[in-house]
């Protein structure tokens, strides 16, 4: 499973270790903390995309397992998704989330001080607003939504409001 969470999420890896070996630390915190929303919200953009047969994709995913042995990345994700592997879409993204915080670790290592620390009040909100989004999604898992509205489930949706309002959001945080 180790490996697997590495090979999945290998661009944030070489990322973070070129930003924190360059001291770049606010790039590499950057990368980790803000790389969780937006990868959650790529879970609705592969809802309004067109699953079939017409059900939600936390529905179609609900029987996620653990221990899948797949990696996939970028075009990868859509492509398995358009098959039906729904399963694989959902607990990739989610999974790599999981991971991401691994990823201090690492930069502390190569940087020789604490960079958790360095992160600025935009990467702490990015940080809530990915949780909160987290959250949206593994309610859907749990309560399977079978309607949809707009081509996605009402996890899509609430997670594309709280994108909308979060962004919005991110002009209200002092530099």
């Amino acid at each position: 499973m180790i490996l697997l969470a590495v090979a999945t999420n290998l661009p944030d890896v070489a990322i973070t270790t070129s930003a924190a070996l360059a001291q770049q630390v606010d790039v590499a915190v950057g990368n980790i903390l803000g790389g969780i929303a937006i990868q959650t919200a790529v879970l609705a953009v592969l809802d309004a995309a067109g699953v079939r047969p017409r059900r939600p994709l936390t529905h179609l995913a609900a029987s996620l397992t653990l221990g899948d042995d797949r990696p996939v990345r970028g075009h990868h994700r859509a492509r398995r998704h358009r098959l039906g592997d729904y399963q694989l879409a959902v607990s990739d993204i989610l999974g790599g989330n999981a991971f991401l915080p691994v990823l201090f670790l690492l930069a502390t290592l190569l940087t020789r001080e604490a960079v958790l620390p360095r992160a600025h009040h935009t990467d702490i909100y990015l940080t809530a607003l990915g949780g909160l989004l987290t959250i949206v999604y593994l309610a859907g898992l749990v309560f399977r939504p079978r309607r949809q509205w707009l081509r996605m489930g009402p996890d899509s949706i609430t997670v594309l409001i709280l994108c909308a309002v979060g962004i919005a959001g991110l002009a209200l945080i002092p530099a």
